[in-house]
């Protein structure tokens, strides 16, 4: 049995952590600690949690603990998985895992110091939709692919003045928030390492100067041209749209499957032909926590650092790019 630890009560915890717990049978939500005492006294009475620690430190230090989940805010991923690792707990991050070169080269070089493993929680790498498109560009059925257009826009149902995505310094804005979604796909189906040359645009001119809208494009050594428009301003999209010579492809919702209640849906044309690809529907969540375990169990190979690090490389600079253009 692992026991794994909860940094943070945010109320992303449930939906990605408590819930699809049930589901794993080798795995128990031991304890969870909150910057808030009280605040996780809460947590632990109504999730029904055993363990509750006065502060974080205190999670940390329990011999009892295997692993971590950290679902704290972006800037504070660096400090919290360093001192999990210094623990020799494995570590389950939010993502991003950081947005600092500099972060990741500390994060990686602890990490491997004392042996633990580390997984940045990007949910949707976990389904099989990713690995049916890679496969479908690598077989050509509708000839090279040209370009890819993402848009992953949203109105915040939260009050984003009070919330930690509205300041920069705390690893804020609209890009941090979802690039790694955008990315972490270019790898899937063309590979980070591939990419040659980057850009990005914004105003930032969101609540605290953030970027509330943010434009970013990436060329890979093939030619390929992919763009993302993410934002905090527009109405709700989540998409993927991939142009071949002879067709297009289009994933209209790709956090369709997040609590898996719903079927994901491809949709292929071409001058000859309609079609739409169905996968059943899978809990997003449920699969990254199984495949956690799985990690750590070593049945499957966790993401190699020199991804993780060229991924972080490119948002950091893709952001710099844009910010250095209006200040």
């Amino acid at each position: 049995m692992i026991n794994l630890g909860i940094v943070g009560c945010s109320n992303l915890v449930y939906l990605s952590m408590i819930w699809p717990s049930r589901k794993v049978s080798d795995l128990c939500i031991y304890g969870i600690a909150s910057r808030k005492y009280e605040k996780a006294k809460e947590y632990g009475k109504k999730f029904k949690i055993s363990n509750v620690y006065e502060n974080y430190d205190a999670l940390f230090s329990d011999e009892n603990i295997d692993a971590v989940y950290i679902c704290l805010p972006n800037h504070l991923h660096r400090e919290f998985i360093i001192k999990a690792a210094e623990h020799k707990k494995h570590i389950i991050v939010e993502k991003p895992i950081c947005t600092k070169s500099s972060d990741i080269d500390e994060i990686i070089e602890v990490c491997t110091k004392n042996n633990v493993k580390l997984m940045e929680a990007v949910m949707i790498r976990n389904h099989p939709w990713e690995k049916y498109i890679s496969n479908f560009i690598k077989e050509e059925k509708l000839g090279k692919l040209l370009d890819i257009e993402t848009n992953i826009t949203f109105i915040p149902s939260y009050d984003l003045n009070k919330n930690y995505r509205s300041h920069l310094e705390y690893g804020g804005g609209c890009f941090f928030d979802v690039a790694i979604y955008w990315l972490q796909f270019l790898d899937e189906i063309l590979g980070v390492e591939n990419i040659v040359s980057y850009d990005g645009e914004s105003e930032f001119n969101g609540p605290n100067g953030i970027d509330s809208t943010f434009i970013a494009n990436v060329k890979f050594k093939n030619d390929v041209n992919a763009k993302v428009i993410a934002s905090f301003e527009k109405e709700y999209q989540a998409n993927h749209i991939l142009t071949f010579e002879n067709g297009k492809m289009v994933v209209p919702n790709i956090f369709a499957c997040n609590v898996g209640k719903r079927k994901f849906v491809i949709e292929i044309s071409s001058q000859e032909t309609e079609e739409k690809v169905e996968f059943q529907a899978e809990n997003f969540y449920e699969n990254q926590l199984i495949n956690f375990v799985k990690m750590l169990k070593n049945e499957i190979e966790i993401i190699p650092y020199e991804t993780v690090k060229r991924t972080v490389y490119i948002s950091e600079r893709i952001h710099k790019k844009a910010y250095d253009k209006v200040n």
